[in-house]
């Protein structure tokens, strides 16, 4: 089975965020990129979560949301 693979915009959806965040994301090294073709790249789903478990590890260590 293939990982599922996200589009920059599809990406920006699941976190809520717009696209230019995700653009901040993957050229900070903060969410890793796949290159699909000369001009198309995707995000895997198992990295998004993954983003998503540390900035939600961040957020509890930080008191944020309590």
């Amino acid at each position: 089975m293939q990982p599922a693979v996200l589009s920059k915009p599809q990406t920006a959806t699941v976190l809520g965020v717009h696209l230019s965040t995700i653009n901040r994301l993957i050229k900070s090294g903060k969410l890793p990129k796949i290159q699909l073709s000369d001009k198309r790249v995707g995000v895997l789903k198992t990295d998004i979560d993954a983003y998503l478990q540390t900035a939600s590890n961040r957020i509890m260590v930080a008191g944020v949301g309590l």
